[in-house]
């Protein structure tokens, strides 16, 4: 099966935001799943949020972004929230995915899993760490990750931090699953980075916010637009 999105925006917090982005014509929003992140939303709302979304948009992804959390707390707000797709964003071990995959299928549970590689921001290197970023990727993909998405990493944070990855380095890794970009994209640079790093889709969060948690309607689109346009262009 073809991986469902390419453009996701990520953080959502409220229903208005959820349709707003869903008729941006983006193909994916995340729900972020992580009680100490600044765009956390509680599973209750998270459903409100959904409900609100596909009601209009049947075809739209949901995302949810956990970090650190066990298979049992993930499958239960999957099945609370449905949730489509979900993206490990913490610490966790390739062996949590097979795990997820088989008490997710004997619960009646179908979705895609995205791990999140975080790596050094491109102002703090000189180039991405190719070889440890590919053997990383590799040990997920071995354990059926269905893609992976390039993220830039801040101490004690976990995305949405607004750094930027080594776009020419992403350009490099050769893996068997789509890989997605994120950090520090814009409407503004977002084509541009499109262009340099030829990313399968790409995932945004503080670059079209007015606050953390807040996106703003006219960035959001704009954004869309750019990325839409350069990735149908590859």
């Amino acid at each position: 099966m073809e991986f469902p999105f390419k453009t996701k925006i990520c953080g959502v917090t409220s229903a208005d935001d959820g349709i707003m982005v869903a008729s941006s014509g983006a193909d994916a929003i995340g729900l972020n799943f992580f009680s100490s992140g600044k765009r956390y939303i509680k599973p209750d709302q998270a459903k409100i949020v959904v409900d609100a979304v596909v009601e209009t948009h049947s075809e739209f992804v949901v995302v949810g972004v956990f970090v650190n959390e066990p298979a049992e707390a993930i499958l239960e707000i999957v099945k609370t929230v449905r949730l489509m797709t979900v993206q490990l964003h913490g610490d966790e071990e390739p062996e949590l995915v097979p795990v997820l995959k088989e008490l997710g299928s004997a619960a009646g549970l179908d979705f895609d899993i995205i791990r999140a590689i975080r790596t050094s921001p491109r102002s703090e290197t000189e180039a991405l760490d190719l070889p440890s970023v590919t053997a990383e990727a590799q040990k997920w993909v071995d354990a059926g990750v269905d893609a992976l998405l390039i993220d830039a990493a801040t101490p004690h944070e976990y995305g949405g931090t607004g750094k930027q990855v080594d776009w020419e380095g992403f350009s490099k890794i050769k893996i068997d699953v789509p890989v997605l970009l994120a950090g520090g994209l814009t409407p503004e640079n977002v084509a541009d980075a499109i262009s340099v790093a030829h990313p399968f889709g790409v995932d945004v969060a503080s670059g079209v916010e007015s606050s953390p948690g807040r996106k703003d309607r006219d960035k959001t689109f704009a954004f869309v637009k750019a990325a839409e346009e350069r990735l149908s262009a590859q």
